[in-house]
């Protein structure tokens, strides 16, 4: 009972606090970007808070949260054990050996997303290539493995975004990237100082 609470805690907690971190660091860091999601949050929305029905009527906040979670995201590293000797990339795994992806790596590979550093949530509107691999992007795991509640997350950040940005513009207050603290959850160590600017209602 204590290991899975403490998985529910920081997976369920700790990783959509970090997401919204990282999705206002990047608002606030690409003011055509956040212009662009006030505008469609104004519009769906028509100055009330978000419903559950909103949220397939936001597109563009759920390329927002997309675009963040491939750029910095909330784990960027799994562990898996290798059950049998195998080859993975030319490199012989010996059975019982702790194997650990990072998703950083393909998720800001120019071969997977042209101008891979930049960030631009409108490349989650368009058809993705068919030739794209598989894990590529996997913020949320993969395989058998893959978050159970990767749906209700997704779900929750783009309403909460909905919800704050539809009353107030986050500015980020020092122009350093954030120091990071990187122990398997990818979020900001000492949090995100911002300033609050009020919305024309």
């Amino acid at each position: 009972m204590r290991d899975e609470s403490y998985i529910l805690i920081l997976a369920g907690h700790e990783t959509t606090a970090s997401a919204l971190s990282w999705s206002f660091y990047h608002l606030s860091r690409n003011p055509e970007v956040r212009e662009r999601l006030e505008k469609e949050i104004d519009e769906v929305l028509g100055g009330q808070p978000p419903t559950p029905a909103d949220y397939r009527n936001l597109p563009y906040a759920r390329a927002v949260l997309d675009e963040t979670l491939r750029l910095t995201p909330s784990l960027y590293i799994v562990g898996r054990t290798a059950l049998e000797d195998c080859e993975i990339g030319g490199y012989h795994i010996p059975k019982g050996t702790a194997v650990q992806p990072c998703w950083r790596i393909p998720q800001r590979s120019e071969a997977h997303f042209p101008e891979a550093d930049r960030f631009k949530p409108e490349r989650w509107l368009e058809p993705q290539p068919p030739d794209r691999p598989k894990h590529a992007y996997a913020p949320f795991g993969g395989g058998a493995r893959h978050c159970i509640g990767h749906g209700y997350a997704k779900m929750e950040v783009v309403y909460t975004l909905a919800a704050v940005c539809r009353r107030w513009r986050l500015e980020v207050i020092s122009d350093q990237y954030p120091e990071v603290n990187s122990m398997g959850n990818y979020k900001m160590k000492n949090g995100l100082p911002v300033k609050l600017i009020a919305r024309e209602p």
